[in-house]
């Protein structure tokens, strides 16, 4: 959606029971937020809709169809739950599921987990929720244009275009469609407002890479990486093929889409030969350079030889190191790498020099990375040596 110009309303949807509700419980708030609100916004009331619909067989079906375009013609939802209702809550996922923003009103303190889930502002009154919808449309409105390649023209930022792109890589993972974009949009956005718009412009390339970013940390999340697992694999096909490179974005003969599956890739009982390196003369957080697995003081030494027990893994180099105190126990993060053929890591240990060291991992085969990335994520958390977030 792109920065409403001078003049130029937000247009809301008011969603809220009708079905069951007399003509003051319909109407009455409706009307109230129209008469306070109506110079910042436009409103769009779906009992117009409902009253233009006779009594019919497909009368379920007409209401369905209109509420769908009108929310689609809006630039945000403002649900009033008084009270729970199902045509309400069908209409707050259609609209998260478009990629729209969601104010939710609970006067009565219902306090609806999953509705909250899907919300960006929940608040006990009607004002404070349009106000903070107000402040999220404007903040997004700062992105006004995504820039295309050299000669094409610049086109205007769409929040329900990312979220379909990302709908888009969910069901190309198999994955689900509504919950993932939910989590995963706001977060793009809010990276890419981070970032600096300049003069209120942002590229195709930033866009692609902020939903990279986001999507590799929620798949190397201990707890619930699994829901994310192959939606970045699916987003970096969708990348290359923008960039026109369709021999990378086609999977290879004989395999499935994102690479053999974990199963593939077995865990042996003792490590495997490999080699251990750091970077240039680079020091660790250990205080020392880094030529084999033995070279690295315990605890941080059974980390790696946990990791090198997985089949396919060429080189740890071990990289940058964060100075300052650990506190906890000597645990590992294992992310994707934007690089073909490497893995990203990181170790959290009480060092003398430090309480991080980023290493990388180079496997064999690069067809494999994503492969072995999963069993190196599932083999360190069965050992219990795989970093839980806060």
């Amino acid at each position: 959606m792109s920065k409403t110009p001078k003049g130029k309303r937000f247009r809301v949807y008011l969603a809220g029971p009708i079905h069951g509700c007399n003509e003051a419980q319909r109407s009455h708030w409706r009307r109230r937020v129209r008469d306070k609100w109506s110079d910042r916004f436009e409103f769009v009331d779906p009992n117009d809709a409902i009253v233009a619909v006779q009594t019919t067989a497909e009368a379920g079906y007409e209401i369905i169809r209109r509420d769908q375009q009108a929310i689609h013609s809006c630039d945000a939802v403002l649900a009033n739950m008084w009270r729970e209702s199902v045509g309400t809550a069908i209409g707050i996922v259609h609209a998260k599921r478009e990629g729209k923003l969601v104010a939710i009103v609970d006067p009565n303190h219902i306090g609806n987990r999953i509705l909250v889930f899907y919300a960006d502002v929940v608040s006990d009154r009607e004002d404070e929720a349009l106000r903070q919808l107000q402040i999220l449309l404007e903040l997004q409105g700062e992105i006004r244009e995504v820039a295309k390649k050299e000669g094409r023209a610049a086109e205007p930022f769409q929040r329900e275009k990312l979220a379909a792109s990302i709908r888009r890589a969910c069901q190309a993972a198999g994955r689900d469609d509504v919950i993932v974009p939910v989590t995963v949009v706001p977060v793009v956005i809010e990276k890419l407002l981070v970032k600096g718009v300049w003069e209120e412009q942002v590229s195709a390339a930033m866009i692609r890479d902020a939903v990279w970013e986001v999507l590799a940390e929620l798949e190397a999340d201990p707890l619930r990486g699994d829901e994310y697992a192959g939606i970045r694999a699916a987003w970096e096909r969708h990348d290359r093929r923008a960039k026109g490179d369709r021999a990378a974005a086609a999977p290879a003969a004989g395999r499935p889409p994102d690479g053999p599956g974990p199963e593939f890739v077995t865990v042996a009982k003792k490590p495997y030969r490999i080699v251990v390196e750091c970077r240039k003369s680079h020091s660790t957080i250990w205080g020392r350079n880094v030529r084999n697995l033995n070279d690295i003081p315990p605890p941080a030494r059974d980390i790696f030889k946990e990791i090198a027990k997985v089949q396919g893994i060429k080189r740890v180099r071990f990289g940058q190191f964060r100075h300052g105190g650990h506190e906890g126990g000597c645990r590992a993060e294992i992310m994707a790498s934007k690089s073909p053929g490497y893995i990203e890591g990181k170790c959290y240990d009480a060092g003398v020099k430090g309480g991080l060291q980023t290493f990388h991992i180079e496997v064999l085969d690069p067809d494999q990375t994503e492969a072995i990335r999963q069993t190196l994520i599932r083999h360190l958390r069965g050992q219990s040596l795989l970093r839980m977030r806060e």
